[in-house]
């Protein structure tokens, strides 16, 4: 790491720069969620009490504190809850600009946060074509590895 004093319209600051690695373990609940992506299936954890159904898996409920079990997730379409469009990429980030988007998925209690595809960006904020609430389709598409390969898109595009 190097720091460094300098300038910044007029005002002192500290410039750094940062070239951290991170690992960050995905856990037994993340593991069945990409063994299950490289097969085309989406796995969710059910609770045996509450019996609510949690995508992505978790290892315990976090309503009921019971471990959960895995099981193939049937759905693909749901509702968007909430998205951000990046309009200035980052390191290893997708080309701008892209779309991160959280939807429940019918039939699961909790929601799923993913990139967006199948949508143009290009226009202004004004005229996206995003909203939410609107139908989505959670797609296992062939595109990177693991949780890479998940896609939300607006129901009926592809």
């Amino acid at each position: 790491m190097t720091l460094n004093l300098t300038e910044y319209r007029g005002h002192p600051v500290i410039e750094d720069h940062w070239n951290l690695l991170h690992r960050h373990s995905v856990g037994l609940a993340g593991e069945a969620l990409l063994a299950g992506i490289e097969r085309g299936e989406l796995i969710a954890a059910r609770c045996p009490d509450c019996d609510r159904l949690q995508l992505p898996p978790r290892s315990f409920c976090e309503r009921c504190f019971k471990p959960t079990t895995y099981e193939p997730f049937p759905g693909r379409t749901g509702e968007l809850l909430s998205f951000t469009v990046i309009r200035r990429g980052f390191t290893d980030s997708p080309d701008a600009p892209f779309a991160i988007g959280y939807a429940r998925l019918e039939g699961a209690a909790t929601a799923i946060g993913t990139l967006i595809g199948g949508v143009d960006l290009s226009v202004p904020s004004g005229d996206l074509p995003l909203t939410v609430g609107m139908p989505v389709e959670l797609a296992i598409t062939d595109e990177g590895i693991g949780f890479e390969r998940l896609r939300l898109m607006p129901s009926g595009a592809r």
